[in-house]
């Protein structure tokens, strides 16, 4: 197994302004921030709604919202 240096993944790490205002949304490992981006919404805890669904709706907004 490898060294692991800590010092050097501190400052590898991006530093962020604390005036910056934004969240950070891990969109399923960001499979869908481009369709998230296109359609201007975001999915907060639904995990009932299937991969399968999303990819079939083809960023069709209403069809998404129905799954809600």
């Amino acid at each position: 197994m490898a060294d692991i240096d800590i010092q050097e993944i501190i400052n590898s790490l991006t530093i962020v302004s604390n005036k910056r205002n934004y969240w950070f949304i891990r969109t399923h490992g960001g499979d869908f921030y481009e369709t998230f981006l296109d359609n201007d919404y975001i999915a907060i805890g639904y995990d009932d709604i299937r991969l399968s669904a999303i990819n079939n709706a083809h960023n069709n907004k209403n069809l998404l919202k129905s799954f809600l």
